[in-house]
């Protein structure tokens, strides 16, 4: 029965929502350019985050860099970027801007086709999971009706709640308008405690059962990017991902009339290592140089492997309780 304890990781599907923030490049357009004076103006302005000093480069159609500059004047609509002189900018060109989101100008900039809605970007994530790829049971303690006769290990429901993790992300931009992104994640399921009479004869002695688990994973993913405004875009992604649970179970005797004592009755360890595709949507927004994001992953489990089981009683009552 004991051993049993230890068998409580199945696959599931996973639902995890995450927010996350980034630190992209963006894309604008050359509205007009003075070569002779050194000076540009850009079709977006501070409504798409751009601001003054920040850093530009422009390329011509075939994706090459032409020259880099920062921006001398912004406003709602527009900014001016000063460049070096003599430089072949012309209108329609594109320029990148660290900080802006003009991931609509970009998507409509025809003469750009290796412009980059997102160049790269680093995300940290917060992590709410509903149903993780593992999930265990809750083992409690049903107590022997006399001290000869063993103890019985009731499996209940299980549990896949997470409520607590955090995650890491980059993404790198290799074309237009898609990309690919990896990263790493560690939660806590939600714990689970029980405690009952350890034996029914006795009034103050009981066993108290805590189940704790966690876990550890990683993905690699493509993702396709959508432009919805100049500052928001939505973002697909497929790919694999992997997960690695571990539980542990320890189940203590104490006494009401001895508060200082806790004898041990069992331990267990479970470990399970979940292979998944992966399929996760998010909608992110920019503000300069700062992105927040939200979206769900789902993890359809291909293949569990890497199983491991260890258990040890020191129940003295119960003594076939691992039977």
């Amino acid at each position: 029965m004991l051993r049993a304890i230890c068998r409580v990781i199945s696959m599931t599907a996973i639902t995890i929502a995450s927010l996350s923030l980034s630190s992209p490049l963006r894309a604008a357009t050359v509205q007009s350019a003075k070569p002779e004076k050194g000076t540009a103006i850009l079709d977006s302005g501070s409504s798409s985050g751009i601001t003054k000093d920040a850093k530009v480069c422009v390329f011509n159609s075939a994706g090459k860099k032409v020259a880099c500059g920062k921006v001398t004047k912004v406003t709602k609509t527009r900014a001016l970027i000063k460049l070096p002189l003599n430089k072949k900018i012309e209108a329609g060109m594109t320029a990148e801007v660290e900080g802006a989101s003009g991931a609509e100008t970009a998507a409509a900039a025809p003469s750009s086709p290796t412009k980059k809605l997102i160049k790269f970007s680093l995300n940290a994530h917060y992590i709410f999971t509903l149903m993780a790829p593992a999930s265990y049971s809750k083992i409690s303690y049903i107590a022997t009706t006399t001290g000869s006769k063993p103890s019985i290990w009731l499996a209940g429901d299980q549990s896949s709640l997470a409520t607590l993790g955090f995650g890491a992300s980059a993404f790198v931009g290799i074309g237009a308008t898609w990309g690919l992104e990896g990263g790493g994640r560690y939660r806590i399921y939600r714990p689970f405690i029980s405690e009952a009479d350890y034996i029914s004869s006795s009034a103050s002695q009981y066993a108290k059962t805590e189940v704790t688990a966690s876990a550890f994973g990683g993905f690699v993913q493509y993702a396709k990017l959508f432009s919805m405004t100049k500052s928001m875009f939505l973002k697909l992604g497929a790919g694999a991902d992997f997960d690695h649970s571990a539980l542990k179970m320890t189940a203590t005797k104490l006494d009401d009339a001895n508060t200082a004592t806790a004898d041990p009755i069992a331990t267990a360890t479970s470990s399970l290592n979940v292979i998944s595709l992966r399929v996760a949507p998010s909608l992110d927004f920019y503000i300069g140089k700062i992105g927040l994001g939200a979206g769900v992953n789902l993890l359809v489990p291909l293949v569990s492997m890497g199983s491991a089981i260890t258990a040890d009683v020191q129940d003295t009552t119960s003594t076939a309780a691992d039977q």
